[in-house]
C-alpha cells in the first residue's frame, strides 16, 4: 500500500504541473524587478521603495527637454516616489551629445524656471539707437517682447527679426546653448572696403574647418577670405569645426550700403548664466502628499558605487543600473521648510548610449 500511496502522490503532482502553463507563471517585468530600491530617511521619515513589493514600479525613459535627451528614472507606489533626472552634457560637441558619463558622482542640480538664465535687449546691440523693434522667436514660437529672456537650459534655435527706424527689416538666426558649458567660441571679424571687404573668425580654441556662406551659398573654405564682389547687403554665415570635436555656427547681416543697419551676432550679447547643468541630477520626492526637491549645496550629490549595464526597457532605451549614497538637502516645494534627506539607492536610468 505504501508504494501506491508514493505512485499516486507523484501522478497527482505530475497533473499539477502539466496543468500549469507557461503563460499561467507570473511575469515580473523589467519595472518589478527587485533590485531596484530605494531607502533611507526624508526629515524624520523612513522611506523604503522596492519594486515589485506594494505594487512599486521602476519606470525608465529618456524624455526631451528643450531640444536635448534628458534621462530620467522613477521608483513608486500610488502613495510615494523617488525620481531622478540626469542632464546631458558637452551639447555642442556632437559625438559626446547623448552619451551616459559614468562618474564617481553626479552634482546635484540647480533650480529652474524663475531665474532669468539668458536675456538679451535691443539696448545690447552696438547700433540700438537705430533700432525700432526687435521681434524675436525661440524654437519657432513668437515671443511677446523686444527683450529675449529664457528661464531653462537648453539648446535652443533663436531667431531675431530687427526692425531699423529706416525701415530696413532683416532677421538672422543662431542655435544658443543655455545653462551648459561652452567648449568653444568664435566671433565674425570683418572689414569692409570699396575694393575688397576681409571676413575672418577669431577664436581662443583651435578652428579645424570652416565653411563661409553668404545668402547660403557656400564661398570659401578657408579659415579667412577676401572678396570685391558682394551685393549691397547679405547674410553671412560661418560653420566652424573645433579640434576638439565642437561645432557651431553663427550668423550676421551686413548691409554694405549703411552698416549701421547691420546686424552683429546676438548669441555674444546680453546676459548669459553661468550655471552649468551638465551630468547635473535633479532629485525629487513625492511622500505622503508632499512634494520634495534636492537642493543643489557644497557638499550635495550622488556618490556612485557602481554603475551596470541593464537590459533594455520596453521602449529599447538602454538602462544603467546605479548603485550609490545621497546625502544631501531636500525642500519642501509647498511650505519651503528644509531637512536632510539620506538615502541608498539601486536605481534605474534609462540612456541613449
Amino acid at each position: 500500500m505504501k508504494y501506491s500511496y508514493h505512485i499516486l502522490t507523484l501522478l497527482g503532482i505530475v497533473l499539477i504541473l502539466s496543468a500549469c502553463k507557461k503563460t499561467d507563471i507570473p511575469d515580473i517585468s523589467d519595472s518589478k524587478a527587485p533590485l531596484f530600491k530605494i531607502e533611507g530617511t526624508l526629515g524624520d521619515m523612513p522611506i523604503k521603495i522596492q519594486a515589485g513589493i506594494n505594487d512599486a514600479y521602476m519606470f525608465t525613459e529618456v524624455k526631451t527637454f528643450n531640444n536635448l535627451p534628458l534621462y530620467t528614472g522613477e521608483l513608486g507606489t500610488k502613495l510615494s516616489s523617488f525620481q531622478i533626472y540626469l542632464f546631458n552634457s558637452d551639447i555642442d560637441i556632437p559625438h559626446k551629445t547623448g552619451k551616459f558619463n559614468s562618474l564617481e558622482a553626479y552634482p546635484i542640480s540647480m533650480p529652474y524656471g524663475e531665474e532669468t538664465l539668458l536675456k538679451i535687449a535691443a539696448e545690447d546691440f552696438y547700433n540700438h539707437n537705430i533700432i525700432s523693434n526687435i521681434n524675436w522667436t525661440i524654437d519657432g514660437v513668437a515671443q511677446n517682447s523686444s527683450t529675449l529672456e529664457i528661464f531653462e537650459p537648453g539648446k535652443y534655435n533663436i531667431c531675431a527679426e530687427v526692425i531699423f527706424n529706416t525701415g530696413i527689416k532683416t532677421k538672422t538666426c543662431n542655435s544658443v546653448n543655455v545653462g551648459y558649458k561652452q567648449n568653444a567660441n568664435a566671433q565674425i571679424y570683418y572689414q569692409l572696403n570699396e575694393d575688397n571687404s576681409y571676413f575672418t573668425l577669431e577664436s581662443d580654441t583651435e578652428v579645424s574647418t570652416v565653411k563661409w556662406f553668404i545668402n547660403n551659398q557656400q564661398i570659401s573654405s578657408e579659415s579667412s577670405f577676401s572678396s570685391n564682389d558682394l551685393p549691397e547687403d547679405f547674410h553671412l554665415k560661418a560653420e566652424v569645426q573645433f579640434t576638439n570635436g565642437t561645432q557651431l555656427s553663427r550668423e550676421i547681416y551686413i548691409n554694405r550700403a549703411n552698416n549701421e543697419n547691420s546686424v552683429e551676432d546676438f548669441t555674444s550679447l546680453g546676459y548669459h548664466t553661468d550655471i552649468e547643468w551638465d551630468n547635473a541630477m535633479d532629485i525629487k520626492i513625492h511622500h505622503n502628499g508632499n512634494y520634495y526637491r534636492a537642493i543643489n549645496n557644497s557638499n550635495s550629490s550622488l556618490i556612485v558605487e557602481e554603475i551596470k549595464n541593464f537590459k533594455n526597457n520596453k521602449n529599447g532605451e538602454k538602462v544603467k543600473l546605479i548603485i550609490g549614497e545621497i546625502n544631501t538637502q531636500f525642500i519642501n516645494l509647498e511650505t519651503q521648510e528644509v531637512i536632510d534627506g539620506s538615502f541608498k539607492i539601486q536605481f534605474g536610468i534609462a540612456h541613449d548610449n
